[in-house]
C-alpha cells in the first residue's frame, strides 16, 4: 500500500472508542466487490476483458463526534488496457 499503514484496508477507528472491521476482510476488497455489482448490473463487466480497472485506497477516515460526524474515504484508479495504463482517478469522499 505505498508506505501506507495496512489496517487502514482493515479497520476503521474513531468511532467513540469503537472500530468498525471491513466485511470481506478489507475495504479494497469491498470496493471491488461492489465496483464489480455496478459494472454488471449496467452490463459492462467481462471478467475476460482485456480492460482492468485497479484501485487502491489511499485514505480512510471517521470522526463520530456528537453533533456532526465526518468520514473521508479515498482511494486512486487506474484504468489498463492489455496492461496499458490508459486512465488514471483520484477519488475522495
Amino acid at each position: 500500500m505505498d508506505g501506507r499503514d495496512p489496517e487502514m484496508d482493515k479497520v476503521l477507528g474513531g468511532l467513540r472508542g469503537s472500530s468498525v472491521a471491513a466485511e470481506s476482510g478489507s475495504f479494497s476488497q469491498q470496493l471491488r466487490d461492489e465496483l464489480v455489482v455496478a459494472l454488471k448490473s449496467a452490463a459492462l463487466y467481462e471478467s475476460n476483458s482485456p480492460v482492468k480497472i485497479e484501485g487502491h485506497l489511499t485514505d480512510s477516515m471517521v470522526d463520530a463526534a456528537i453533533k456532526v460526524g465526518k468520514a473521508k474515504l479515498a482511494a486512486d484508479f487506474i484504468v489498463k488496457n492489455k496492461n496499458r495504463k490508459i486512465s488514471s482517478e483520484s477519488s475522495i469522499s
